[in-house]
């Protein structure tokens, strides 16, 4: 009690910092329960460890996305279940982007710019006030790969925005052809070119100079534009800069030392001082909170059930913090995450599962890589890795890998599977599922996986404590489930696990259930 006494003597501000300083999560939350005034500050993520603060968000963004996964109606996922989740995976989306794009513009990276670039450059970049980068594949092939890139910079003499959105398609085994489409935009200048065919903007520095005066040609008033905000420069505005102006700004902006801008003036190439920078740093960082609060407000009206509400205010509000803290990292892993998690509530096999069950194995279950790519299928082979936490601070991990030429589903043809417990390891290994001397192994061994499946319903008993009904899951869900969070859904499930998989091929009826606990 005399110990109780002394820490609620403490003011906000001590408390805050005591809070802040608690990483562990038990230790956090029998702090939290000590009396209602801790209990508020702890409520707060902006008070809490940054720890603490992932394992709130990523704990109701699980919970959401299967509520969301679950929603079913006669014909499947529901129409506004699916609509939901993309408004949310929109909205995480942009909570990434501006959570990396807080760190762009910081008075370091100024003089950095300035130092390997030059002046002209680091001005320029200066001006910059959103980024975003995406990569979109699988489409028109699982091996092609889309890239696109917007960002928007203020030009300081017009007092106008000035918008640049770049697209460049690829196919890693060069069925298609390289396309690049370049978007600008300021006022009533819009300029559109996608004649970019057989280019990769990568390699641009060997382009012919027929490819360089393509770009330019087109691009000519928007060199105009920037020649004029920036003045007479030595020597003006080339090809080179131009595109890297374009593609590669504002992320890359490393110059060659024949490719560097100076001013005419002299007194604009001396290096930047933090006096002249501070401004616009302040609007740079006031102006992406503002758009990350309005997309918040947006997501939350556009919801369309409202027993979510509760949910959705614990995610803005851990989002919010993160954001702030510019936690991209931990951001970009949740955003890819959920997709996973989605993928797993609605398939085909597992979707007429409880609820709860799902959750209970969804919150244990970490990505820990995530490597299906449209690169990764046009080498014919894809390895994933997710853990599994139990308790007592221990871990299952299991290992994936496929084979394969990736052209359609069926053309997967043999599935790997390591398991590490605590304890031991297992391996299943199906085999070239078409090679005929090995079609009788060519159906996993699902008994041995029965440790695996006995380690999950223990958690699934703790995490369902108290409920009615507790299912019991058999080792055809163990395999399904991991080979799903593996993000190997795209395989041909009866080729591996032989005819169809039915809801009792998953879960024991109540008579077999009796005759396991014998």
């Amino acid at each position: 009690m005399e110990v109780k006494a002394s820490i609620l003597s403490l003011n906000d501000d001590c408390l805050c910092n005591i809070v802040a300083f608690i990483s562990d999560r038990s230790s956090f939350n029998s702090l939290a329960r000590t009396c209602k005034r801790l209990q508020q500050l702890t409520s707060n993520p902006r008070n809490c460890h940054v720890d603490i603060v992932r394992l709130r968000a990523e704990h109701f963004i699980k919970r959401l996305v299967v509520h969301l996964g679950a929603n079913h109606d006669k014909r499947g996922l529901s129409y506004e279940a699916y609509d939901e989740f993309c408004k949310f995976e929109e909205f995480l989306a942009q909570a990434f982007q501006y959570s990396s794009t807080r760190c762009l513009l910081t008075y370091d990276k100024v003089v950095d710019v300035w130092i390997t670039s030059g002046p002209v450059a680091s001005e320029v970049f200066t001006w910059v006030r959103n980024h975003s980068f995406s990569v979109s594949e699988g489409e028109p092939r699982a091996t092609c790969m889309t890239k696109y890139s917007s960002f928007t910079v203020h030009l300081p003499r017009r007092n106008r925005e000035m918008s640049v959105n770049t697209t460049y398609f690829h196919d890693h085994i060069g069925n298609y052809d390289d396309e690049l489409t370049i978007e600008v935009k300021c006022d009533d200048l819009k300029i559109e070119s996608k004649d970019f065919y057989r280019i990769s903007p990568e390699d641009f520095k060997y382009w012919s100079e027929e490819e360089m005066k393509q770009v330019v040609e087109s691009m000519k008033p928007v060199t105009d534009l920037l020649q004029e905000e920036l003045g007479e420069t030595i020597p003006s505005i080339h090809g080179n800069f131009l595109f890297w102006f374009l593609y590669f700004f504002p992320e890359k902006m490393r110059f060659d030392e024949e490719d560097k801008l100076s001013f005419k003036d002299a007194a604009k190439n001396e290096k930047p001082s933090i006096e002249s920078i501070q401004p616009m740093l302040e609007y740079f960082q006031k102006n992406l909170l503002r758009e990350f609060q309005t997309s918040s407000a947006r997501w939350m009206k556009e919801k369309a059930f409202p027993e979510e509400t509760e949910t959705c205010k614990f995610v803005i509000e851990s989002l919010d913090a993160l954001v702030q803290r510019s936690d991209a990292r931990f951001l970009k892993n949740i955003q890819r995450s959920i997709s996973r998690i989605f993928r797993v509530i609605t398939d085909y096999c597992l979707r007429k599962l409880p609820e709860k069950l799902m959750l209970a194995l969804i919150k244990k279950t970490s990505f820990e890589t995530d490597n299906f790519s449209s690169g990764a299928t046009a080498d014919k082979f894809v390895d994933n890795t997710v853990s599994f936490q139990l308790p007592e601070s221990k871990f299952i991990k299991v290992k994936g890998e496929i084979e394969g030429d990736g052209y359609s589903d069926p053309t997967w043809h043999r599935l790997k599977l390591e398991f590490h417990l605590p304890d031991k390891k297992i391996h299943l290994d199906s085999g070239n599922i078409y090679d005929r001397r090995s079609r009788e192994e060519k159906k996993l061994d699902m008994g041995k996986l029965s440790p695996v499946t006995k380690l999950l319903q223990e958690c699934i008993n703790h995490s369902m404590e108290g409920e009615e009904e507790i299912p019991k899951i058999k080792d055809m869900f163990t395999a399904l489930y991991f080979i799903i969070v593996l993000d190997f859904g795209i395989l041909r499930k009866d080729n591996f696990f032989g005819d169809s998989i039915d809801l009792s091929d998953l879960l024991m009826e109540a008579e077999e259930d009796k005759l396991s606990d014998e």
